[in-house]
């Protein structure tokens, strides 16, 4: 199999090899008179395909008094993220941390585009071409009432003359469908391009089976600020129903590998808590293996080394440097991933995990951005070949502290896996009052200049 590879800067580096997208063959639904997801691994548009034979055994057994648009414009209602019919109305509140940030951008990008595809299905009767005009006035269904609020014309449909308890509950499994299948997604920046797979399971339809996951989810992005790894559990669920050992930041399957999305993006741009799917296999999985990547640290306090105020850290120049991704180790827990750079003054090898870690914690200057008032405090200049050299994480008590990366963002990223991800900025050319004014007022600060050579 060819590799598969991401661009950092200038570098191509190697996540394995490609995987071949699962090939998709439509489904047809069962010959009996109940509603279910025929077990196989979807894509986005495959689902929502599928989906609509929910909807035209509504649209049939409503008959003359169906409304297909009205019928529509009440699942763009439940899967906005405002109105008093939304499901998860997020636009009524401002989040100040980045993790609720992206996932309520997310949030409003995938239900826009999921109620596109909706239309467009039933535009082209994709559940029609499933079932028989028989089947779908035969349809039946037992779908738990979720609670949500419908529009006032879907409420006259499906509670009129026309309307009835199992119509009800068709719309109300479609919409729910469409309610999960929007919330799985949230993770991830390439979510069009995750396989679905759906398993032949005697308790839950569709896609229920995610359904715990993103109960306990949404209570956390509703009422306490997001962790990463709560983002990793609810993505690694659509591969195995339940949650991932340890704080993962990623994982494996036999489809590909979920990885956070700054890997292949840029450190200034990336979003810091959500994922990027990757069609690769860079750890042997067998078919339904999961496989956590775990940091290597699991509290990372607890793995402080060196006191950078000490003394200038010196070392050789580190010159034109290569990188690659090795597995460091793996047990039934999971497994570590370390980047490891190569230069002709030897390897340095930095765990990922805590190279992403670096990342989400990581500060940018603004231009505008003011020095903080006082004395303004002498940098001591670290050589970065030492600091790469460093077995433990590096910390700073006072002082500020640069290191240089000669505008290489790989050589950047395994900086992040060396340093204490407490108070570091990234400076990329802005004005160093600038760079002062940024990040904790207390304790020491380090700095990775992207503009000073190594």
């Amino acid at each position: 199999m060819p590799d598969y590879e991401i661009e950092i800067g200038h570098h191509r580096l190697s996540l394995g090899s490609k995987v071949d997208s699962p090939v998709e063959n439509a489904p047809a639904a069962d010959s009996g008179d109940r509603w279910d997801l025929a077990p196989g691994i979807y894509s986005v548009d495959g689902l929502v395909n599928a989906l609509d034979l929910l909807f035209e055994a509504v649209v049939r057994q409503l008959g003359d008094a169906a409304d297909r648009e009205s019928l529509l414009d009440g699942l763009e209602a439940s899967i906005s993220t405002g109105g008093s019919e939304s499901v998860l109305p997020l636009d009524v509140f401002t989040f100040a941390d980045a993790a609720r940030q992206e996932i309520t951008e997310q949030a409003r990008r995938i239900g826009a585009a999921l109620v596109n595809r909706a239309r467009r299905a039933n535009s082209q009767r994709r559940g029609e071409r499933l079932a028989g005009t028989g089947q779908l006035e035969a349809l039946i269904i037992r779908s738990p009432c979720e609670g949500y609020q419908w529009t006032g014309p879907v409420i006259r449909q499906l509670m009129g003359p026309a309307g009835g308890r199992n119509v009800m509950q068709l719309y109300n499994e479609w919409l729910h469908q469409f309610v999960l299948l929007r919330d799985s997604l949230l993770p991830f920046t390439n979510w069009e391009q995750v396989p679905l797979v759906i398993g032949r399971r005697a308790a839950d339809s569709g896609m229920r089976m995610i359904e715990g996951l993103r109960e306990r989810f949404v209570a956390k992005l509703l009422t306490q600020r997001l962790a990463h790894a709560a983002i990793v559990e609810l993505a690694q669920g659509l591969f195995t129903g339940g949650s991932p050992a340890g704080a993962a930041y990623g994982f494996q399957t036999a489809f590909g590998l979920a990885l956070p999305a700054l890997l292949g993006s840029s450190l200034e741009r990336a979003p810091r808590y959500l994922l990027t799917w990757h069609s690769a296999q860079f750890i042997p999985v067998e078919a339904d293996e999961v496989v956590s990547l775990l940091p290597l640290y699991a509290d990372y306090l607890g793995a402080i080394g060196h006191d950078g105020t000490t003394s200038s850290l010196v070392g050789p120049i580190l010159g034109k440097v290569s990188g690659t991704f090795v597995v460091s180790s793996r047990t039934t827990a999971g497994a570590t991933v370390q980047l490891q750079l190569t230069s002709g003054k030897g390897s340095f090898t930095s765990d990922l995990g805590q190279v992403l870690r670096g990342h989400r914690f990581l500060y940018l200057p603004s231009r505008g951005a003011l020095q903080r008032t006082g004395v303004a405090q002498a940098r001591q200049v670290h050589a970065c070949s030492a600091v790469l050299q460093s077995d433990l994480l590096l910390q700073a008590t006072s002082g500020v502290h640069v290191v240089g990366a000669s505008g290489d963002p790989l050589v950047a990223l395994a900086l992040l896996g060396k340093i204490l991800p407490e108070n570091i900025v990234l400076r990329l050319g802005e004005e160093w009052g600038a760079v002062n004014g940024t990040g904790k007022s207390y304790g020491g600060q380090f700095v990775i200049d992207m503009d000073l050579a190594v």
